[in-house]
């Protein structure tokens, strides 16, 4: 989770690099069939940078993130988790709006000089269904249906549950 704050902190604030090089560490943590408990477990391991082990150490040692703790009550970063957590609103389109002093959905919405696009329109309309988490039997339910579908047109397909609830499931 740590890491996924930091790639997001990056991605707001343009720097490409970074964020990919914490994606990929999400990555290859998140894979490990075991927890980390030590940083010399991590030895071997690829696309674990000095930063990351960094951050890897904290948590280790102190059970979080300084780095990260700062981040999340950070107006920006919480403004544009906010904002991008919008179906059709990305990093660009959350600064304009940061720079203006919108710090709320409401400040956007009732802001008459804010001119939003049908994706964005779309994603205000429905970002409570949205961003609502979905049950394990809710996606089992929904894999259960599409499965019957693809296997009516490709008998011999293979469909896999990914996302939050790959190691769930």
């Amino acid at each position: 989770d740590a890491f996924e704050v930091l790639a997001e902190s990056y991605e707001f604030n343009n720097m490409e690099g970074p964020c990919l090089a914490f994606r990929r560490a999400t990555s290859v943590l998140k894979s490990l069939p075991w927890a980390v408990r030590c940083l010399g477990a991590t030895q071997d391991l690829p696309c674990l940078g000095q930063h990351t082990k960094k951050v890897i150490e904290e948590v280790l040692q102190c059970g979080r993130s300084f780095e990260v703790e700062e981040l999340l009550s950070d107006e920006r970063y919480q403004t544009f988790k906010l904002f991008t957590s919008v179906f059709g609103v990305g990093p660009k389109t959350a600064e304009k709006w940061f720079c203006r002093g919108l710090r709320s959905f409401s400040d956007i919405l009732t802001d008459h000089s804010i001119h939003l696009n049908r994706m964005q329109q779309t994603g205000f309309l429905h970002h409570g269904d949205i961003s609502r988490a979905v049950s394990a039997a809710e996606a089992r339910s929904l894999r259960s249906i599409i499965d019957g579908a693809v296997h009516c047109v490709t008998p011999a397909a293979t469909v896999a549950l990914t996302g939050g609830f790959h190691r769930k499931c």
